[in-house]
């Protein structure tokens, strides 16, 4: 019995070691990119990824229906 024990230990940790490790760096590199910086409509304050704001006179718009009012 102990025999069966210590396969299936060895077994989980040759898993863990190889195959697990890549995902957990993949997931951890993942998780980096998609933080972005937000900021805060002038208008309606709702907060906008930085790659997607508008920006009229310096201020910062999430849609165009924020600059137009």
């Amino acid at each position: 019995m102990i025999k069966y024990l210590v396969a299936a230990a060895c077994l989980y940790a040759i898993y863990f070691i190889f195959f697990k490790k890549k995902s957990v760096i993949a997931d951890k590199k993942r998780k980096q990119d998609d933080s972005e910086e937000t900021v805060e409509c002038n208008r309606c304050s709702t907060y906008v990824g930085v790659s997607d704001v508008l920006m009229v006179d310096g201020k910062y718009y999430c849609s165009k229906e924020c600059i137009e009012r």
